[in-house]
């Protein structure tokens, strides 16, 4: 249910074999790696990008599709809402005279490490519950990331809360790039 979400079984979560943890990433999820169960080292990379860094409403989502109302869910539902989102933020950051976001993860990171910490509303849900073992296709592998509190690796920060993403995204109360 909304009032407790669950990491979603056909989310994508983990490592990436390919491109390199980027700074603003290090302190979340070297927090995470530290505190949560995890597969087995040789199966991931610690030191490479982690994701999801977010995550939204991926099933039993309302939509038009020529112009019959369906119910569907996934990627294709998540990241446009909350893409979205930013758009809002970015109209509401332009309304008061300032340059859009831009490239949000460093921001973002360094907003949702902040919040954790109780300066202010919570940017996001958190999801504590579920463990990304389960693929799409529903086949249990034995081994997965746990969702856990704080940045995770199978849910990144949790889902949006809209009055977070307002005071900590829509205004500068801290620095644009943050020295990433």
């Amino acid at each position: 249910s909304s009032a407790d979400p669950i990491y979603w079984y056909a989310g994508g979560a983990g490592f990436s074999r390919r491109f390199r943890q980027p700074a603003y990433q290090r302190d979340a999820v070297g927090a995470y790696l530290a505190a949560a169960p995890q597969p087995p080292g040789s199966s991931f990379g610690a030191g490479f990008r982690a994701y999801p860094d977010v995550v939204a409403l991926a099933w039993g989502v309302p939509m038009v599709a020529n112009g019959d109302e369906v119910v569907t869910g996934g990627t294709s539902a998540s990241a446009p809402a909350f893409a979205g989102l930013v758009s809002l933020l970015n109209g509401l950051r332009l309304d008061a005279g300032l340059p859009s976001l831009g490239f949000l993860q460093p921001r973002l990171y360094q907003a949702a490490a902040a919040a954790g910490a109780g300066a202010g509303p919570p940017m996001f849900r958190d999801i504590t519950f579920g463990n990304s073992s389960q693929g799409g296709d529903q086949y249990e592998c034995g081994n997965g990331f746990e969702a856990w509190a704080g940045w995770d690796a199978a849910t990144g920060w949790g889902s949006p809360r809209w009055e977070g993403l307002v005071e900590y995204l829509a205004s500068d109360p801290m620095p644009l790039g943050g020295g990433f």
